[in-house]
């Protein structure tokens, strides 16, 4: 074989082996990464004193979405009592 059949071969196999391992591991970097800053996001709140029902609520306006095995929970008791509003 000449060089530049060697070549061509070997680019032929990176190419088809090469490009959906590295899909793979940018694939589950970027979850990665999403998940890290829902962690640090959902921190931050339970340290302002978010309910668990307002951190829920927040989450399903950002389009997160539900483990298929999970079902969600729609209503979660408040932590702390509701205020009323001052006017009715």
């Amino acid at each position: 074989m000449h060089d530049e059949e060697v070549f061509i071969a070997l680019a032929g196999m990176a190419g088809v082996f090469g490009l959906p391992a590295i899909w793979v591991v940018t694939h589950y970097a970027y979850l990665a990464w999403k998940q890290w800053h829902a962690t640090a996001l959902v921190r931050d709140m339970l340290n302002r004193g978010y309910t668990a029902q307002e951190i829920m609520q927040m989450f399903q306006v950002l389009g997160h979405r539900y483990p298929r095995h999970m079902k969600p929970i729609i209503d979660v008791p408040p932590a702390k009592p509701i205020r009323q509003p001052a006017y009715n």
